[in-house]
């Protein structure tokens, strides 16, 4: 994935593990991109972060150096170091969502936002230690189709959401 490119991620992949790190290391500042999801029938998902120096071979959010929410049906869970919590917050039934990622490495803050109803859904506050990411993406149990859409500027229910952090 560039920046600035729309990215799409489909299903055909050899591993049991579906997994697509970003060939983009973010390492100062603050980054903002959006992933849209479509899906057709059952399907579970995860849209997230994971350091260049991950487990290949491991779902995100499953070790120490990824950090996800997983998308079933409607229902979502923030995953790190394979420790989950519920996100309190269900998804409309629509075949079709649109995920907002906020990365600021001076706050030290991930955040997942629902774009449609411009909510977040989850925070993490990043360990000091932590120098770069790349975006990630697991279709492991998944018939959807991701699209990673970089470039963008940050929302402004994004700015102000952050301002309640400070």
């Amino acid at each position: 994935m560039k920046l600035g490119e729309k990215v799409v991620c489909g299903t055909k992949f050899v591993r049991s593990v579906h997994g697509v790190l970003g060939d983009v290391t973010l390492s100062e500042g603050s980054h903002y991109w959006e992933v849209e999801a479509s899906e057709s029938g059952a399907t579970v998902y995860a849209i997230g972060v994971a350091k260049q120096q991950c487990d290949r071979n491991a779902q995100i959010g499953t070790d120490k150096t990824s950090w996800c929410i997983e998308i079933m049906g409607v229902f979502l869970k923030a995953y790190h170091n394979d420790l989950s919590s519920k996100v309190d917050h269900e998804l409309s039934s629509s075949p079709s969502h649109k995920f907002g990622v906020y990365l600021d490495f001076e706050r030290k803050l991930l955040e997942f936002y629902d774009c449609e109803v411009q909510r977040l859904l989850h925070r993490f506050r990043l360990d000091e230690t932590i120098d770069e990411l790349c975006p990630a993406l697991d279709l492991t149990n998944s018939r959807a189709i991701l699209t990673l859409i970089t470039g963008l500027k940050t929302p402004e229910y994004v700015n102000l959401q952050r301002m309640k952090v400070l």
